[in-house]
């Protein structure tokens, strides 16, 4: 091959978009496949019953042909010219002047005339695209690169005529298409969210009811009435057209929902908003659903199984349901600024007040404060203070009575439909079978929860990896340490890949090198965007990891908000620590001279606010008579508390009583 372009073939998923983020590749851009069908809005999906493809209704599961050439324009800044013919010999002469220029041009062609394709791949479909790169001198042969190809191939004119200029539905009509300008990086933040918010509009809200999820139910309202006049074979014909339009129409609809899965990942990074990446994931589940579809009709159609349209009707349905969530869950992702979208919080708990019965006093009296988005924030309360109660009401163990629990500005029961695994709870107790090992542990728990095959897969190595569980993966659970089993529980935990996870006591019984490993998973956790709720008796620990915290004491919320927003309004004290607990006589006789004194612990008091620095010598000496039994002091302390001793000061609790 003599190329007329240093151009490098790189092959794709999709005509179309392969040959556009070729050409912007070319130019100077580097731009994925999904990117470009993502920010070109290609996403659709279409029922056109007036138009007829081999006398049946047309449905397409992307936008129509050229939507991606036009589509990019204007996010990537640039212009594309595009030329049609009446006259095939105008066609062959302009797309040999642009070849002789050095110019890389996209071509619309018929595939049922391409040779080059495999036999399987050539029908009447006039809406193929590819890219020629230049000319063989001697054979006058085109050079082409069809994205859906592993190389490039040769192809002679005359063939090359008859794609271009073949006739029927779509005619390409000679259509070329090339760069008039060089595309330009665009701003990802804006183009990015302006892309998906056209996607969603096309899926949820364009009026014609034969568009988006209205057309997903107008198709199973047409396959309810199968079979028509008892024509069981002209159902089973209008079935297997939906099926070959989903599955070799290009990358059919499970493909088109899997690119656009991987343009959300990437939408991610480039925009720096996380939850699309976990959005991602739910689309990639709706595309399983699509293929389930085409495999139920594909048996139905071959006999393997007896012909059901009520059953493909409510896979449909159930599509267009799933369909209709996750876009409008993505719109409102891609309708939050930058900004707003990390100040504004994941949970909001909202004057909650629960009691077990009528005749107690209630567990949680009023709770409200916030949990921001991909933090770490740390739960803290005496025993009986209320915190088993207000995480399983998070948890969905216990229905609120009062109040409400929200989740991104959702009500949580809301929030978690469809998505059960997205609150996780880790216990203080061991949550796995001894019996089995670390792999199956994961397995079982992920299967539970739902995971579909591929996904329980895909979830247990990346919960094994994220908690160095592979080293042991063979190894029953009850052979573990205590620090190796510490990390099964988490592993469990996120198996369902979940956005929140409750960590009770998650470092407990564990050695120093664990508790270590244990705290910078957590930290891992949070800066890939998850958010957590952190309990603990440890208060080094909350320290270390929370940035952000609640203080309750019999149902009521004493203290919330940061660490150094909780410690700004405390006092500076006085602290002393003695050798041995106080006898009651003098703790009542400092009392009366301090109200303000705190007994931190039975051989440690606070006093507030501190008295001036003369007044010590003549306080210890008088604490430290000649009298060998008398209280000796051991060490004085001065400053403001740190979170400890906050804690004691408001609860008037050791944190294990």
């Amino acid at each position: 091959m003599t190329p007329n372009v240093d151009f490098v073939h790189q092959q794709a998923s999709h005509c179309e978009s392969g040959v556009m983020s070729a050409i912007v590749r070319h130019y100077g851009l580097a731009l994925s496949e999904p990117m470009a069908f993502g920010l070109a809005s290609a996403l659709t999906f279409a029922y056109i019953p007036f138009i007829k493809l081999s006398g049946l209704p047309l449905v397409s599961y992307r936008m129509p042909p050229k939507a991606i050439i036009r589509g990019l324009q204007k996010p990537l800044g640039f212009s594309m010219r595009a030329e049609t013919f009446r006259r095939p010999e105008a066609g062959v002469r302009r797309l040999d002047e642009l070849l002789d220029a050095g110019r890389l041009v996209g071509l619309q062609v018929s595939i049922f005339w391409l040779p080059f394709m495999p036999p399987d791949f050539r029908f009447h479909f006039n809406a193929h695209n590819l890219l020629a790169f230049g000319r063989d001198a001697a054979s006058g042969d085109y050079l082409l690169s069809d994205p859906v190809l592993e190389e490039p191939v040769r192809c002679a004119p005359a063939d090359l005529l008859r794609a271009r200029f073949a006739r029927g539905v779509l005619a390409p009509k000679g259509l070329i298409y090339y760069p008039a300008s060089a595309p330009r990086e665009p701003a990802w933040e804006r183009a990015i969210p302006a892309a998906i918010r056209k996607t969603a509009r096309i899926m949820l809200r364009t009026p014609l009811p034969l568009i988006g999820v209205r057309g997903i139910e107008r198709v199973a309202r047409a396959i309810e009435r199968l079979p028509v006049a008892g024509d069981l074979p002209a159902s089973k014909r209008y079935v297997g057209h939906l099926v070959r339009m989903q599955e070799e129409i290009g990358t059919g609809g499970g493909g088109f929902r899997f690119m656009y899965a991987a343009f959300l990942e990437e939408a991610a990074a480039r925009a720096a908003r996380p939850a699309l990446a976990e959005l991602a994931g739910e689309l990639v589940e709706i595309g399983d659903g699509w293929r389930e579809f085409a495999l139920a009709a594909a048996r139905m159609i071959r006999d393997r199984d007896p012909f059901d349209a009520p059953h493909l009707a409510a896979l449909l349905r159930a599509q267009a349901a799933r369909e209709k969530a996750f876009f409008t869950a993505l719109d409102g992702a891609a309708r939050l600024t930058r900004t707003f979208y990390f100040l504004f919080p994941m949970i909001c708990f909202d004057s909650l007040r629960y009691r077990y019965r009528p005749d107690m006093s209630p567990a949680l009296d009023g709770v409200s404060f916030e949990i921001g988005r991909g933090s770490i924030h740390g739960l803290l309360g005496p025993n009986g203070a209320g915190k088993t109660t207000l995480i399983s009401l998070l948890a969905g163990l216990l229905a609120p009575q009062e109040g409400r629990i929200t989740i991104d500005g959702q009500p949580l029961a809301v929030w978690r439909d469809g998505r059960p695994g997205a609150i996780a709870l880790v216990p203080q107790d061991y949550a796995f079978y001894p019996m089995l090992t670390v792999a199956e542990n994961l397995d079982f728990f992920a299967g539970a929860q739902g995971c579909a095959r591929a996904e329980r897969r895909k979830n247990c190595a990346e919960a094994m990896t994220f908690a160095s569980l592979e080293a042991v993966a063979d190894r029953r659970a009850d052979e573990l340490s205590g620090g190796l089993r510490r990390r099964l529980n988490l592993a469990i935990g996120l198996t369902a890949a979940p956005e929140v996870l409750l960590l009770d006591e998650p470092t407990a019984g564990v050695d120093p090198q664990s508790r270590h490993f244990l705290l910078e998973a957590v930290k891992r956790f949070a800066a890939g965007g998850g958010t957590v709720l952190y309990t603990s008796h440890y208060m080094e620990e909350v320290e270390a990891v929370c940035a952000s915290l609640a203080i309750i004491d019999h149902g009521k919320v004493l203290a919330a908000g940061s660490l150094s927003e909780i410690g700004r309004g405390s006092a500076s004290a006085l602290r002393l620590v003695f050798a041995h607990p106080l006898p009651e006589t003098l703790i009542k006789d400092w009392r009366a001279r301090f109200p303000n004194m705190e007994i931190e612990m039975a051989n440690k008091i606070a006093i507030f606010p501190a008295f001036a620095a003369t007044e010590l010598a003549p306080l210890l000496a008088e604490l430290n008579p000649a009298d060998a039994e008398a209280p000796r002091v051991e060490r004085v302390e001065y400053g403001a508390p740190n979170l400890e001793q906050l804690f004691m000061q408001l609860t008037h609790h050791s944190l294990r009583d």
